[in-house]
């Protein structure tokens, strides 16, 4: 798997982050609270990795899966383009407080750049269909 694109709204720290994996090789995350260099707990870094998890395989370090929600927001979301076997994927996975539910949406962009829905019927088949 090649990640391509990470979009993250009111996710953990993340208010509205994005990357774009194409424009560098590697990476180093530095974090910074307000501009200092020297606070840099809680800034981020790890929820960067913790979104991938999340929106791959539903999985999070929190004791409840609202406390990924950024506080005092209700909805977070998260989108994750990647490359798997000559092929773009996108997952999209959003978990609402208000309700305790998760939405997860799974596509594969066709030749044309069209995203063609292959989630499944259900979440779980479509988690499923995801890890495969």
């Amino acid at each position: 798997m090649i990640p391509i694109h990470l979009e993250l709204k009111n996710f953990f720290s993340h208010k509205d982050s994005s990357l774009d994996f194409t424009q560098f090789d590697s990476a180093l995350l530095i974090g910074n609270i307000e501009g200092n260099y020297d606070i840099s707990n809680g800034c981020g870094k790890s929820s960067v990795f913790d979104s991938i998890l999340w929106c791959l395989f539903n999985k999070a370090r929190t004791a409840s899966m609202d406390d990924i929600i950024f506080w005092g927001e209700n909805i977070c979301k998260v989108v994750f383009i990647f490359r798997h076997n000559n092929s773009l994927y996108r997952v999209i996975r959003k978990r609402n407080r208000v309700n305790s539910s998760t939405y997860v949406e799974f596509a594969m962009q066709d030749e044309n750049d069209i995203w063609i829905d292959i989630s499944g019927s259900t979440s779980g088949l479509t988690n499923a269909e995801i890890e495969k």
